[in-house]
C-alpha cells in the first residue's frame, strides 16, 4: 500500500511518480518513508529520494536515496545510511537489507558503534534479529580495555563472545595474543588461541 500527497501515473509505461508524504506499507510490518517516489511496474521497483526513513521490528534506516525491489524485498543504498538495531549503530557508504531474512550487508567504510565497543570493517553481515556481526576483510574491533584486529570472523553483540580468523590479533594492556583463530569472551574476559600460537 502506498500512501502521498500527489501522484502521476504512466498507465502505458506501467509506472508513477509520487511527491510528498510518501509511505509504502508491506505486510503490515515494513514502513518506507521519503519526498518522492518512482515506482517502475515492470521491475516491481521503488527509487525513493528525500529524507528516507525505513522501518521494522528489527532496525530504523535513515537516507537520502533508496532503491526498493518489492519482490526480493531488498533495500540497497549507494550514498550511506545509518541504521539503529537495539543499542547498536551501524552506518556504511552502501548495503542492502533482506527484510524477508532480516540480515544488513554493508560495504565501505562500516562502522558499528555499541556502548561497550567500537568495530570499523571493510565489510559485514550483520543479523538484526540475533544480533551476530560477520566480518570479510579488514576489520578493526576497539573497546576500553581491548583492541582486536582480523580479516574474518563474527562476533554476537549479545552474548559478547566473538571468533576471529586470518591474521587475527588481541591487544590488551600490554599483553598481545595471536593465532589461526581466536575465541574470545569479553564477560569472563577470556580469550583462545588456536594454532601458530
Amino acid at each position: 500500500i502506498m500512501f502521498c500527497d500527489s501522484a502521476w501515473h504512466y498507465f502505458k509505461e506501467n509506472r508513477f511518480e509520487a511527491f510528498g508524504n510518501i509511505h509504502i506499507n508491506q505486510g503490515d510490518s515494513l514502513h518506507l518513508y521519503g519526498d518522492h517516489l518512482d515506482y517502475i511496474g515492470q521491475e516491481y521497483k521503488a527509487i525513493v529520494q528525500g529524507n528516507i526513513l525505513l522501518k521494522d521490528k528489527q532496525i530504523s534506516l535513515t537516507t537520502e536515496q533508496l532503491h526498493y525491489d518489492l519482490s526480493s524485498k531488498i533495500a540497497s543504498y549507494y550514498t550511506g545510511a545509518n541504521i539503529l538495531n537495539g543499542d547498536n549503530k551501524l552506518y556504511s557508504t552502501k548495503g542492502n537489507y533482506n527484510s524477508e531474512n532480516k540480515i544488513l550487508l554493508f560495504k565501505n567504510d562500516v562502522l558499528l558503534e555499541n556502548p561497550k565497543y567500537t568495530t570499523e570493517s571493510d565489510t559485514l553481515k550483520y543479523h538484526t534479529v540475533n544480533k551476530v556481526a560477520y566480518f570479510f576483510g579488514p576489520t578493526i574491533i576497539n573497546s576500553d580495555n581491548n583492541f582486536i584486529y582480523c580479516e574474518n570472523g563474527w562476533y554476537n553483540t549479545q552474548s559478547d563472545i566473538s571468533q576471529f580468523s586470518k591474521n587475527a590479533y588481541l591487544w590488551s594492556g600490554d599483553q598481545r595474543l595471536s593465532g589461526d583463530s581466536l575465541y574470545y569472551d569479553r564477560n569472563l574476559v577470556y580469550g583462545l588461541a588456536i594454532k601458530n600460537v
